[in-house]
């Protein structure tokens, strides 16, 4: 009513109680509920002398908490921090093509024949342009290694040129030594020791940039897989091949494996129509096509006095040596 007035009498409850309250609510799991810990507070009462008001008081003293500290009650400083930090978004039209590129792999959700009568999920390998989200080059292997993912950075270099700055997670087929060998630093391998090999990442004059571990979902290669996910995995291609998304999935009798060149050929198809397909809304592309954007920044590098590194015959050939003779840094 326009004349009420709330009381200011509040129902009488033991400071001990309501911190025993929130002690088993920070020792518990993040979901348990509030009316358990109400009961083991009313059981404890009586022994421990304390007045335990009704659930309805705790449930009324527990919303009236600032959301900040029942999340840090719940969740611990850490993650409550996290959850409550403000998303940085970052502005991409300052970043020219080849200035950002991002390294990936994923394992995809169908099976493949390998033509040797080995059936297996397959591993797609991806160079990802930050500045455009243009595809730069791919590859589908049996698994996440090093001499595929040298393959790929070469056959990238001699398409398209030297990028300046490689951003990968710490897999190990990325922070080894023949990608990231002489690199400074590295989650995976720490701090290189002795004699290093080098790895086409110094070869090539690429700046090796790790993500944070447990933060791999900042790349944009991996928003791109799941992209490509949703039109490539579940496509009709793949409708007897396909066991489910999960990690471990395995293949029931009726999954019928794919040749792996059907695969590749569906592959090239929709990774050339995600670079050509127009109409993009993506931060600076006002309509155009992904590969559109990077043709044009392409130009935009050459203008502003900063072209396109080309590799030398010299880079290109010891990118193509086979170093697994390195051994503790010396050759064998």
């Amino acid at each position: 009513m326009d004349d009420y007035k709330a009381t200011a009498k509040q129902t009488e409850m033991s400071e001990d109680a309501w911190r025993f309250f929130m002690t088993l609510i920070r020792d518990a799991a993040p979901d348990w509920p509030l009316r358990e810990a109400w009961r083991r507070v009313r059981d404890a009462g009586p022994a421990m002398s304390w007045t335990v008001p009704s659930y309805s008081t705790f449930y009324r003293r527990w919303n009236g908490l600032a959301e900040a500290e029942r999340l840090h009650a719940r969740l611990g400083r850490h993650d409550t921090a996290k959850r409550l930090s403000i998303p940085a978004h970052r502005d991409k039209t300052s970043i020219l093509p080849l200035e950002w590129v991002s390294l990936d792999g994923r394992t995809l959700d169908f099976w493949v024949d390998w033509g040797d009568g080995t059936a297996a999920r397959p591993v797609m390998l991806a160079l990802v342009d930050v500045a455009s989200n243009m595809v730069l080059d791919w590859e589908l292997t049996p698994s996440e290694n090093a001499t595929s993912t040298v393959r790929l950075i070469k056959r990238t270099c001699e398409q398209y040129g030297i990028f300046d700055r490689l951003y990968t997670d710490n897999g190990s087929a990325f922070a080894g030594h023949l990608v990231a060998g002489g690199a400074k630093h590295r989650f995976r391998n720490g701090k290189p020791k002795g004699l290093q090999p080098m790895g086409i990442c110094q070869i090539m004059g690429i700046h090796l940039k790790f993500a944070l571990p447990k933060n791999g979902q900042a790349k944009i290669a991996e928003r791109t897989f799941a992209t490509l996910s949703r039109t490539v995995d579940d496509g009709p291609e793949f409708c007897n091949a396909h066991a489910g998304h999960a990690p471990g999935a395995s293949p029931s009798p009726k999954v019928v494996p794919v040749p792996v060149e059907s695969a590749k050929a569906v592959l090239a198809r929709e990774i050339s129509r995600h670079n050509r397909e127009a109409g993009r809304r993506s931060q600076g592309a006002r309509g155009r096509s992904y590969e559109q954007i990077f043709r044009d920044g392409i130009e935009q590098r050459a203008q502003d006095g900063h072209p396109t590194r080309r590799p030398t015959a010299q880079q290109l050939y010891l990118a193509g040596l086979n170093r697994s003779g390195f051994a503790g840094g010396c050759l064998v």
